[in-house]
């Protein structure tokens, strides 16, 4: 553990201030506000603390905010680290959403500087803390209320069957503001939380050492301004160790709390190759638990199957990968043959095209439900031009 004989006293006053800040909003005293606390507490458990994290924060203002008068409460971390802890202590509660933007999978990656710089251990273990895969929904009549978007880059089977990762550019601005409008905004909408409470970390901004991540001061702004209409809204500072970075996001916070115009957005605002497929995942994970998910996951415009309808045709449907295409054993038909079908990736992007846009599914000479999930992936990581060409306008007014 990280700490010296003054540790005890600043984790103290960080829960004590985020507990306050829970308070004031939930009995009106405030509209909205910023703890700027340290030490970071979201991965701290039910009885332990862990990696510099003592009291978890985050839970401490959720259990003022009920002893307030609040009823749900939402939960949103948008550190690159999971809130391991923040999920474990609410894994079985109804009334409180979990929602965590992380990454997740190989602590290496192209960006994260030579190989030799990262211990043996984190190669096999991942991202720390390694957990937080957008399978984890939360426990009985939690469940559901524990969302994970995962950022993770899709991987494909090579010729040997080996499962190899797609080379990705880093998380930036557009995947975060894709991830708004098709799962933290909705799911918000639909919850009704009397209070949202933000684990604000700044260590997927540009330029952090550990993240190595490429999310703006002003995408920060954005994300926090859209949040602002849904309820009172406090951000609790989390991770960010890159002073500057840090420095600059939570400033951008604190205006966009303050009611400004958050500054012009940098660079594209559509979600890259790892943040669609990390989305999508997200998506067909939760579309039984939230009503809302099912309008906006574009697969669906297009007639894809449900989740559960996805493991039936898993069971039934052997795919196999070679050089020409797939080839799919499509089981017993009334001919008793073997049905083969070639993905082209003309075809997936006039599918994809048709869902984007919101076409009818009729209108596609090509449908979504042809093709195994394993391919769907597949093709957007083939296709990014494609998902460039229809960007949303996804900042705040």
């Amino acid at each position: 553990m990280l700490g010296n004989r003054y540790t005890y006293r600043a984790a103290r006053t960080a829960a004590g201030t985020a507990a306050e800040l829970a308070r004031q909003l939930v009995t009106g005293q405030a509209s909205n506000g910023m703890a700027l606390i340290r030490p970071a507490g979201h991965v701290a458990g039910v009885d332990s603390g862990e990696a510099g994290n003592y009291f978890n924060n985050a839970a401490v203002a959720v259990r003022a905010a009920q002893a307030a008068g609040a009823r749900r409460v939402m939960v949103i971390d948008w550190d690159v680290h999971h809130c391991k802890g923040t999920s474990e202590i609410f894994a079985e509660d109804p009334n409180v959403v979990v929602l965590s933007l992380h990454r997740y999978g190989s602590a290496f990656s192209p960006n994260s500087g030579p190989a030799e710089q990262w211990p043996s251990i984190h190669l096999k273990l991942g991202f720390f803390p390694s957990s937080g895969p957008a399978e984890h929904v939360g426990v009985g009549r939690g469940r559901g209320r524990n969302i994970n978007v995962a950022w993770c880059p899709p991987s494909v089977m090579d010729k040997r069957g080996r499962r190899i990762q797609v080379e990705a550019p880093p998380i930036s601005d557009g995947d975060y503001l894709t991830a708004w409008h098709m799962l933290v905004l909705p799911i918000a909408a639909e919850f009704r939380p009397d209070l949202i409470l933000v684990s604000a970390g700044f260590d997927a901004a540009d330029k952090d050492p550990l993240g190595h991540y490429r999310v703006h001061p002003e995408c920060f702004g954005h994300l926090t301004a859209l949040l602002r209409p849904l309820a009172p809204l406090g951000l609790l500072l989390e991770g960010g160790y890159n002073l500057a970075a840090t420095a600059a996001s939570a400033e951008a916070c604190v205006r966009a709390l303050l009611g400004e115009r958050p500054a012009p957005l940098r660079g594209t605002r559509c979600a890259g190759v790892t943040g669609w497929s990390s989305i999508l995942r997200t998506l067909l994970v939760h579309q039984e638990h939230w009503q809302s998910l099912g309008m906006l996951n574009f697969l669906q415009l297009a007639g894809t199957p449900t989740s559960e309808e996805w493991e039936e045709v898993q069971d039934e449907v052997e795919e196999e990968s070679e050089d020409e295409g797939y080839e799919v054993d499509a089981g017993d038909s009334e001919d008793g043959e073997e049905e083969e079908q070639e993905l082209q990736e003309g075809e997936f992007a006039a599918v994809l095209a048709t869902a984007v846009q919101g076409e009818a599914p009729g209108q596609a000479s090509t449908s979504v439900d042809d093709f195994e999930p394993e391919e769907v992936v597949a093709a957007i990581s083939e296709a990014p031009d494609l998902l460039q060409q229809h960007q949303l306008g996804l900042g705040a007014d």
